[in-house]
């Protein structure tokens, strides 16, 4: 060859490493640059998987983190699609709706019924449509969070008979799911139990005894997940300040991507954490009061996206000065029990009873 030209041996190899570079710059292109970064504490999942199952080493590797945050209204970044594609349900377990509500007292349960409630189911058929026709939505466990609010403030605010007013609650500044399904093991009346005794429709009625037996809804409840019935939980989170955009502790995501067996059966919570390289931290920044973010806590069918990590980011926005400070974050949540009314799930992708449940060791 010319003797400008380098020898096969070595044209082959610098191409591989020129189109790896290529490839990491156009990935790093595609997903963007980060919004911010903050500090994730991991602590407390790391604490409860220690303290309830058989895992040889920490859930996360650390105990707390500073992770890159992204915008998620420009997208969530698929690493396995090698591509940027619109927040979704399907796509990465959460997305945000357009949701104006009538309700101007989020602390009264009677107005969270009569008024959210209904414009809240519309939201979410719409949202959920693509993955199947829906049998029943049940919406439960309501709550008020505010930033600035102590110990001393929230205490006593909790779900009363006597008041019965929207529990309140500090921001939870913890990575976190809300469930842990499999420590149900399977039992369906122990957790239509406690879907029926926390539903708003209840709530607003005023709680029996605990050891009251289930009510209707219950009982279908538990016949639609022992027939096999695919169900999820979809939390509903929303801004309530009228007077200004969400610009201080905002509610971070997880886009979580999972590890799989030769099988390609995913390994999900509690077998292993999201893959480290694939799965990235989102938030939807300034949100308003017409706003409502989607994102689900479980799937019994472990073929959708489920089991997105949450966690407020207390940090953000409180270190500007007097002038600028947007006031402290007020935020309203609320749990949706999906029902669907497909075929029954498949044994084979059944997390609930069936083969796909996590092959984990729970401590007695």
């Amino acid at each position: 060859p010319p003797w400008w030209m380098p020898p096969a041996s070595v044209v082959v190899p610098a191409a591989e490493m020129m189109l790896h570079v290529l490839a990491a710059v156009c990935a790093t292109t595609a997903i963007g640059r980060p919004l911010l970064t903050s500090r994730i504490d991991y602590s407390a999942a790391n604490r409860y998987f220690r303290d309830n199952y058989e895992h040889e080493r920490p859930f996360f590797s650390n105990d707390e983190a500073w992770e890159p945050i992204y915008d998620a209204r420009q997208g969530v970044f698929n690493d396995d699609e090698g591509a940027t594609q619109p927040a979704s349900l399907d796509t990465c377990g959460f997305t945000i709706c357009d949701a104006p509500s009538f309700v101007d007292d989020w602390s009264n349960l009677e107005s969270v019924k009569t008024r959210y409630i209904p414009e809240l189911e519309r939201v979410m058929r719409k949202a959920l449509r693509s993955e199947g026709p829906i049998r029943d939505l049940i919406f439960w466990n309501p709550m008020l969070r505010g930033e600035d609010w102590s110990p001393e403030h929230v205490a006593g605010q909790g779900y009363s008979p006597d008041r019965r007013e929207t529990a309140r609650s500090m921001i939870a500044a913890v990575a976190h799911l809300d469930t842990d399904m499999l420590a149900y093991d399977g039992d369906a009346h122990g957790f239509a139990r406690l879907v029926e005794r926390n539903s708003v429709d209840v709530l607003v009625r005023g709680q029996p005894p605990s050891g009251a037996p289930l009510g209707e809804k219950g009982h279908a409840i538990a016949h639609a997940i022992r027939g096999g019935q695919r169900f999820a939980i979809v939390n509903a989170w929303r801004n309530v300040d009228p007077s200004s955009p969400i610009r201080r502790a905002p509610l971070a995501l997880l886009a979580s991507r999972w590890k799989t067996e030769e099988s390609g059966r995913p390994l999900v919570v509690p077998e292993a954490p999201p893959r480290p390289e694939a799965s990235r931290w989102y938030v939807f920044p300034e949100m308003t009061v017409n706003e409502v973010l989607l994102f689900k806590q479980f799937d019994r069918c472990v073929d959708f996206q489920s089991d997105i990590w949450h966690c407020a980011l207390p940090g953000v926005g409180a270190e500007e000065d007097d002038t600028t400070r947007a006031p402290p974050r007020r935020s309203f949540e609320v749990r949706a029990l999906v029902l669907f009314d497909d075929n029954p799930v498949p044994a084979a992708s059944d997390r609930f009873t069936g083969d796909a449940m996590p092959r984990v060791i729970r401590k007695s």
